[in-house]
């Protein structure tokens, strides 16, 4: 009986032992993810460093070829045609100028003579009452004294307004003659050689600024080439470099996870009817029952634990057995048995040939992943994996086996990054 106890704890180590080692290699797939996770942003770094460079490149040839049309258009603008935009200029200045001058000539009506008849109206008028009214009184020196004054003060005014008239006659006269010479064909001629002077002088400036410039581009477009080959190159490598690492990760990622894929495929094929996978969190429990004599049987150790999962103790049941199970793992994993031991080297065999026959049957993996898949696991190394996990909790274990098998299903090494 005692036997039959031992031999169930050993399966129980066993599988234990099997699990450290899927979880062993559950650490390692999730290093190989974060080594691709940064690999692959360097390399979406290193592509946009490469984009950056070529859109530089693409915007400074941009300019350079619009300068250099512009020089070529500068060149082509005959004399001709920087004359004749002369001309037109001169044409629009002398309008602008003569308009001024038109504004600020004399305009009122002293420049027409018509007013003299509306200024004699009123002195006739006057002239004509002081008439009748002096007939009337038979007052002939009245109409003398009173008309003459009026007579003499319109006169000097009429003088004053002539004088005016004259003078303002002047000015608009000589106002349009001023305005009749800047419209003139040759002042306008004149006008124009002044201005077509200045805008050659300017035209032939530009060429030589044009020239130099486009000069200075066409060195500067050797540089810059030069600058983007040679970070596309570095980029490039650096990108293939990365590539290739990834790729050779996501090939060991594929060889382990397969490994652990045959680790389970075993277990459940030697054990599970002994105990069933739904069972395998709580194997810490069941090595505690056993080993403390809580249960005799593996069926035993099941009931109880069904009971105490009904109740409280549940919790700490799960503390106090895994830091039994750690210690036991700890200080007297060199004595647990040989049956152990044989247990161990049995199931690394077993593991052996499921992991082979899984290479033959993944027809595109090559003969250095075959072989690397098919690599020995023995009891030492079964040992070194269930001291390594002593800390961790069955549960924690076995979460381990399941993202292992959920991993598998992402085909996380079908990627584009490794095109």
């Amino acid at each position: 009986m005692e036997n039959e106890k031992q031999k169930i704890i050993n399966d129980l180590y066993t599988i234990r032992g099997g699990l450290s080692l899927i979880s062993q290699n559950v650490d390692i797939i999730k290093e190989n993810e974060k080594n691709s996770k940064n690999a692959l942003e360097i390399i979406d770094g290193k592509k946009a460093k490469i984009l950056a460079a070529d859109n530089d490149f693409k915007e400074y040839n941009a300019k350079r070829i619009k300068k250099e049309r512009e020089l070529k258009v500068t060149e082509e603008t005959t004399k001709e045609e920087i004359r004749e935009t002369c001309r037109v200029k001169a044409v629009n200045e002398t309008n602008d100028k003569a308009d001024k001058a038109r504004k600020y000539m004399p305009h009122f009506i002293d420049c027409d003579p018509e007013w003299i008849s509306w200024w004699l109206i009123p002195i006739g008028v006057i002239t004509l009452i002081m008439f009748f009214v002096a007939v009337g009184m038979k007052q002939w020196f009245l109409f003398v004294a009173a008309v003459a004054p009026v007579i003499l003060y319109s006169l000097v005014i009429l003088f004053l307004r002539i004088i005016d008239y004259n003078k303002a006659k002047k000015e608009c006269v000589a106002s349009e003659k001023l305005i009749k010479d800047m419209l003139s064909p040759s002042a306008i001629e004149k006008e124009t050689d002044r201005l077509f002077v200045l805008a050659w002088e300017r035209h032939l400036q530009q060429i030589e600024t044009l020239r130099d410039e486009v000069e200075r581009n066409k060195l500067r477009m050797v540089e810059w080439k030069e600058r983007c080959d040679k970070i596309n190159e570095l980029s490039n490598t650096d990108i293939k470099q990365k590539q290739n690492f990834i790729r050779e990760l996501k090939n060991n990622v594929k060889i382990i996870n397969n490994q652990s894929r045959a680790i389970k495929n075993t277990l459940v094929a030697e054990y599970s009817t002994m105990l069933a996978e739904s069972d395998w969190g709580n194997i810490d429990l069941l090595i505690y029952y056993l080993e403390t004599g809580r249960a005799d049987t593996i069926k035993e150790a099941l009931l109880l634990l069904d009971k105490q999962c009904q109740t409280d103790e549940i919790v700490s049941s799960v503390r106090n057995a895994s830091m039994t199970i750690s210690n036991t793992i700890h200080s007297s994993m060199s004595q647990l048995g040989e049956a152990l031991s044989k247990s161990f080297t049995l199931l690394g065999s077993k593991i052996d040939s499921q992991s082979t026959a899984n290479a033959l049957a993944m027809e595109s993996m090559s003969k250095e992943i075959s072989s690397k898949l098919t690599a020995q696991i023995d009891a030492t190394r079964i040992n070194n994996a269930l001291l390594e996990k002593a800390n961790r909790r069955s549960k924690e274990l076995v979460d381990d086996m399941n993202y292992n098998n959920e991993f598998w299903q992402s085909r996380y090494w079908i990627d584009k990054h490794e095109n």
